[in-house]
């Protein structure tokens, strides 16, 4: 039973690896294509962090920067627009900011979109693994 049980995690972690292959040519490419505008609207905030105080704008992914000529400029949305000029994109749930923002300060890793797409890549082969014992 239990070298069954290995065998089907090997085989797990074996097509997780062939998804990275396909992946590779693709990793750290600077964002610019339309499907990378996610990971842009999750960089926004964490630049913005890195500047201010995440706790000053409540752990909220705010879009726009805090220097006087950048306020009241609508970067992406309409939503969560404040009395002060700041602009909120409020669609995501609040873990895709929160969570790789906190996992990077943790291990004192600098954001970026190799970052972003490591730490993507992280949660997918936790999520085969949680999804593979539901299925057990």
């Amino acid at each position: 039973m239990k070298s069954s049980k290995y065998h089907s995690y090997l085989i797990l972690f074996v097509l997780f690896s062939i998804s990275v292959l396909i992946r590779l040519p693709h990793l750290n490419r600077p964002l610019s294509k339309h499907h990378e505008f996610n990971a842009a609207l999750i960089s926004i905030p964490m630049d913005i962090w890195e500047q201010t105080e995440s706790k000053e704008h409540y752990y909220s992914p705010i879009m726009n920067f805090q220097n006087e000529g950048d306020r009241n400029i609508n970067n992406v949305t309409i939503e969560g627009i404040q009395k002060n000029g700041n602009f909120y994109y409020l669609s995501f749930p609040c873990l895709t900011y929160l969570l790789p923002y906190s996992v990077f300060n943790l291990f004192g890793i600098g954001h970026s979109p190799l970052a972003l797409q490591c730490f993507n890549l992280l949660t997918h082969l936790i999520c085969i693994i949680l999804i593979f014992k539901i299925i057990l």
